[in-house]
């Protein structure tokens, strides 16, 4: 966990260092929407769509450069109709439990824009970030009439990334963004990926 802790404090550092050179022009982020697990399966088929919070910083490096520290959560439920489903027995099956599975990261991200028309209120761009990234994923506790099945699961420590597009829509003083991408954590036993779907303000 230490080397993610130092890696997420040199990106933070990268940021500070880019945003001197910045012009004075600075955003507060804040977000939330919808996530879709995505991979891999053992994820993806126990945990409906969830919810993603997050806030962030950012500095406007130029015309066509952004660079911000964002920290985001994601939150997913348990599906217990497919776990069910997956069990041997499913017709002995009592209950199924699980607290919800969660996901949390800190990154550097870079914006690259395409600026609109001259009185354009837009403003498409793709975005990358990276940095780190903790998977808390429950065990899921599945009882039956004569003992208990216990599916484990992950908590993970790693480095993580976020890909994907996204619009400004200027409103007087106060941004309107929407962002579409892939967040991914470089996890053991198979890649974790997300698909969310932000709607936030900047001001």
């Amino acid at each position: 966990m230490t080397n993610y802790i130092r890696l997420t404090g040199l990106l933070i550092c990268v940021f500070l260092a880019t945003s001197a050179w910045s012009e004075d022009q600075r955003h507060f982020l804040l977000h939330t929407g919808l996530s879709r697990p995505l991979g891999p399966d053992s994820f993806s088929s126990s945990r409906t769509s969830g919810i993603n919070l997050g806030l962030g910083y950012s500095h406007i490096i130029s015309d066509r450069i952004v660079n911000s520290v964002i920290i985001q959560y994601q939150t997913f439920t348990l599906d217990r109709r497919d776990v069910e489903r997956d069990e041997t027995h499913s017709n002995d099956v009592i209950s199924i439990d699980s607290k919800p599975a969660s996901i949390l990261s800190a990154a550097l991200k870079g914006q690259l824009t395409f600026p609109g028309g001259e009185n354009s209120r837009t403003l498409s761009y793709l975005y990358l970030a990276c940095g780190y990234y903790y998977l808390n994923e429950p065990n899921i506790t599945v009882v039956y009439p004569e003992r208990d099945h216990i599916i484990v699961c992950r908590q993970q420590h790693t480095n993580g990334i976020d890909a994907g597009l996204g619009v400004d829509i200027n409103i007087e003083n106060t941004i309107l963004f929407i962002e579409l991408g892939i967040n991914m954590g470089l996890t053991r036993k198979g890649k974790t990926a997300t698909l969310p779907l932000k709607l936030g303000l900047k001001f």
